[in-house]
């Protein structure tokens, strides 16, 4: 009998960690098409993602080999990703809101392009803040985390390479190869995904720009002052990042302001019985 016992929670204890192997095998496509997708729909270009390493039990995962293509008029990829860790409260998930606490991007790659009077880096911030472009297809929702709201308390880029050749009218091609500041940003807020990745993108995107205007003087007789643009929409993105910390503060004070008034009324509910 205890033999048969015995057997039978082998089996079961076989059959669990079966079942564990295939839930977490099936999960890194699921992620993997998820970034896709919602990585098109924000930015507008088809996106692509190479690899995903998920560590479910410890809340953590790896992306790795992200990549952009180009706007519309140039050819190739805008960008390139070398790897980011990512880590998700893995509780927040049931939730309405998913709360990453921190995603670190490292190794980027942006080649920019000048073509037509048009430079490429600018074209997608264009494409990002949606001026004049087709918005892409939406995905559609389900429970794998593209309808939620998501919130990263810290984001880092570091190591971001800015590469490529640019050939001015009547000028020599100059060749670039720079390195930007790394970017850190805190409280990014998106209702999805795919407005998160956006303002990533963006903000990479904008100081690869910043980045170009101080090292071909030369682009700001056809581009305006690219420098300055840069770092003049920065500080809009930078403002819809405060804005939207400042609206879930004020949403938390409400949400906290009520429980303390109900509270307030339940003990004085209690005081009066106690006097009675």
């Amino acid at each position: 009998m205890k033999k048969l016992i015995f057997r039978g929670g082998a089996v079961v204890l076989i059959l669990l960690v079966v079942t564990l192997a295939v839930v977490f095998f099936a999960l890194n496509p699921i992620v993997k098409g998820l970034v896709e997708s919602q990585g098109t729909a924000g930015t507008g270009v088809a996106t692509t993602l190479e690899g995903v390493s998920l560590r479910p039990f410890r809340g953590a995962a790896t992306l790795t080999g992200l990549s952009l293509a180009n706007p519309e008029g140039f050819d190739g990829e805008i960008f390139n990703l070398g790897k980011a860790d990512v880590k998700v409260n893995t509780l927040s998930v049931m939730g309405d809101e998913i709360v990453v606490p921190k995603v670190a991007i490292d190794g980027c790659t942006v080649r920019v392009a000048f073509k037509d009077g048009k430079l490429n880096v600018m074209e997608l911030v264009n494409m990002l803040q949606g001026d004049g472009s087709e918005p892409a297809e939406e995905p559609a929702e389900d429970a794998s985390g593209a309808g939620k709201s998501f919130v990263v308390n810290s984001l880092s880029v570091t190591n971001t390479k800015v590469l490529g050749e640019i050939a001015l009218p009547g000028l020599s091609p100059q060749t670039i190869d720079l390195t930007i500041a790394d970017i850190v940003k805190t409280d990014v807020r998106g209702a999805e995904m795919k407005d998160v990745i956006n303002i990533v993108i963006e903000t990479i995107m904008l100081n690869a720009a910043q980045g170009l205007g101080g090292v071909v003087p030369n682009l700001d007789v056809l581009m305006g002052d690219l420098e300055g643009l840069a770092g003049e929409k920065l500080q809009e993105v930078q403002g819809q990042l405060d804005n939207a910390a400042a609206g879930a503060e004020k949403k938390l004070d409400d949400a906290l302001g009520g429980v303390e008034k109900k509270l307030g009324g339940f003990l004085e509910g209690l005081g009066k019985k106690k006097d009675e």
